[in-house]
């Protein structure tokens, strides 16, 4: 978990739990430093050292895949070369999951700013992330809730929001398959999925399913794309920071 704050380790828990296959188990770790609730702008930059080091933690500790389960993928490529355990991303999974279900893909994120809010556009980094993944000709839409972040923990307000920005993306905007675009939707998915009769991904879910076949296929990322390579010129680590 990528955030300081536990308010949503309760919940995310048992989602997690209802999709566990048998003979895995799953626990929650949260970063020390960092966003309380969220894992925008500065929040990112400020928890990432802290993210990578409970990835390394997790590796000695004898885990066979860690999750760092926010749509953004923080510390995915960065810690990839220095473990030799998957490394699975909420956001990278989600959506090419979501291209196998159909062409044209929709994403529905928090507004990250009260203008993206405002006008129901899709945050920045969601962008940045499809691009970093080759998919922008398959993601048509990116589609933002007039909701923040931290006000995902209202259930009636966030499922309403989803509602109508996932109406929008497939009537204006032509998506034949959704993904939540923020991990703080977790739990949602199901429920909008019967409304709206299209395939709706998760990306914690989808995260966690794709590092249970990458352990059960024996598969982790390639060392020609993740070289392992050592630290030319030594590190000066910040002091609350233990690699």
């Amino acid at each position: 978990m990528p955030i300081v704050s536990e308010r949503w380790n309760d919940d995310m828990q048992k989602v997690l739990n209802r999709y566990l296959s048998p003979g895995f188990e799953v626990n929650l770790i949260n970063v020390k430093y960092g966003g309380m609730e969220s894992l925008t702008g500065l929040a990112m930059v400020v928890a990432l050292p802290y993210i990578i080091q409970e990835i390394l933690k997790a590796a000695q500790e004898g885990y066979d895949a860690v999750i760092p389960n926010c749509f953004a993928d923080p510390g995915v490529v960065q810690s990839r070369p220095v473990v030799n355990i998957p490394v699975v991303g909420p956001g990278e999974s989600a959506l090419h999951i979501a291209c196998m279900l159909g062409y044209r893909v929709g994403i529905i994120s928090p507004g990250s700013t009260p203008t993206q809010q405002l006008h129901g556009k899709g945050s920045s980094q969601t962008y940045q992330s499809v691009q970093s993944h080759g998919l922008s000709t398959r993601v048509v839409s990116n589609r933002g809730l007039a909701l923040a972040v931290e006000d995902l923990g209202d259930a009636e307000l966030t499922s309403d929001a989803l509602h109508k920005a996932s109406l929008k993306a497939i009537e204006e905007d032509g998506a034949e398959v959704l993904v939540l675009g923020c991990t703080g939707m977790t739990g949602y998915a199901e429920e909008l999925q019967t409304k709206l009769d299209i395939p709706v991904v998760e990306p914690t879910v989808a995260a966690l399913k794709m590092a249970e076949v990458l352990i059960t296929t024996n598969l982790k990322h390639s060392r020609l794309a993740f070289p392992s390579r050592e630290v030319k010129y030594p590190l000066k680590y910040p002091p609350t920071l233990k690699l």
